[in-house]
């Protein structure tokens, strides 16, 4: 994640560091997410994601809508340098 004016943006990556893409794909206003350039599916004004608290729901623009259903947690920041990381939540949990 990086902080670019007033949004921030969301990039992709792992573990080991962020992925090289040609932009964010996500951008964070309020607790909506929205896909931004670097989406693969492209850009749009239409909720992906929503967060609530540390938990992360699918939006009314997710393939399949919005759903009670966690897809990720956001844990905290740990070492000063390093982002928030958000993992994917599994299925059962």
């Amino acid at each position: 994640m990086r902080r670019v004016g007033g949004e921030v943006h969301v990039f992709p990556g792992t573990e080991k560091g962020p992925a090289r893409t040609k932009g964010p794909h996500f951008y964070v206003n309020g607790n909506h997410v929205y896909r931004s350039d670097g989406h693969p599916d492209g850009p749009s004004s239409i909720p992906w994601l929503v967060i609530q608290g540390r938990s992360v729901y699918p939006g009314e623009g997710y393939p399949g809508g919005p759903a009670d259903v966690r897809l990720f947690r956001i844990e905290g920041i740990r070492k000063k340098d390093v982002g928030v990381t958000i993992r994917r939540v599994r299925p059962d949990g």
